[in-house]
């Protein structure tokens, strides 16, 4: 009687089945959101990333010289090289798009867990339980401190902004508020992006306030070893210019 046989035979009088070869276990699958990366395969990547933006943004040089945001390209080339949107409407606008680019990018060597911990569908006030303190606000230099002590202090973000509440979630748009401001949370993508077989997000977090013209996109890379523990910021990845 060949080996195998033998072995199945003998686990299934055991009233049990063999543990699966690892390599040989269902992934978990990578997801990005269509509509926000403009993508429905990811064979279209680098035409994205090329694609024209609608119209262009100015920006402004460290010397006054000023650039045009033509695409993905030149977003991230001009922003490495110092370049700044000077509007309130521009920089949100930029934000955002230059979230998008890097999504984009990142999405070129991503590829699927072997296993999950993150939050899952439908969201709900629980996950201010587990959102990372980084999400909060700076509003000074002080707050800041306090912000990234948290962070790295493996916090949640009601620990340092005690007046945020969760508002609404409809798929992957979750919305939060705090005593005078908003944000919007986009989940952007879901995969293995570091390598180390557990699933992470790219989490794009579009803050505003409720007085004044300030806007701003960033974006972050979470992650989380377990599911009883705070979302871990990987790496926050600057979009805005």
């Amino acid at each position: 009687m060949p080996l195998l046989v033998a072995l199945c035979l003998i686990f299934t009088l055991a009233g049990c089945t063999p543990d699966p070869d690892p390599a040989q276990r269902s992934a978990v699958p990578v997801w990005w959101s269509t509509s926000e990366l403009g993508i429905s395969r990811l064979a279209e990547i680098d035409a994205e990333l090329t694609k024209p933006f609608d119209g262009g943004l100015v920006v402004n040089g460290p010397a006054t010289e000023r650039g045009l945001v033509a695409n993905c390209g030149t977003a991230l080339d001009l922003q490495a090289r110092g370049y700044k949107a000077q509007y309130p409407r521009d920089i949100a606008a930029l934000g955002v798009l230059t979230a998008k680019c890097l999504t984009l990018q990142a999405f070129k060597t991503a590829k699927p867990a072997s296993i999950s911990f993150m939050p899952e569908r439908p969201y709900n006030a629980r996950l201010l339980e587990v959102l990372p303190a980084a999400l909060a606000p700076a509003i000074s230099g002080a707050q800041q401190e306090v912000i990234e002590r948290a962070t790295k202090g493996g916090e949640p973000v009601r620990m340092v902004e005690p007046t945020v509440v969760f508002e609404a979630a409809r798929d992957e748009e979750i919305h939060i508020n705090g005593e005078g401001w908003q944000e919007t949370l986009m989940v952007l993508g879901r995969a293995d992006f570091d390598g180390d077989g557990k699933q992470d997000w790219l989490l794009r977090a579009d803050l505003a306030m409720e007085r004044g013209t300030y806007r701003n996109s960033r974006l972050f890379l979470l992650t989380r070893n377990s599911t009883d523990s705070v979302l871990r910021v990987t790496r926050e990845l600057k979009p805005g210019l």
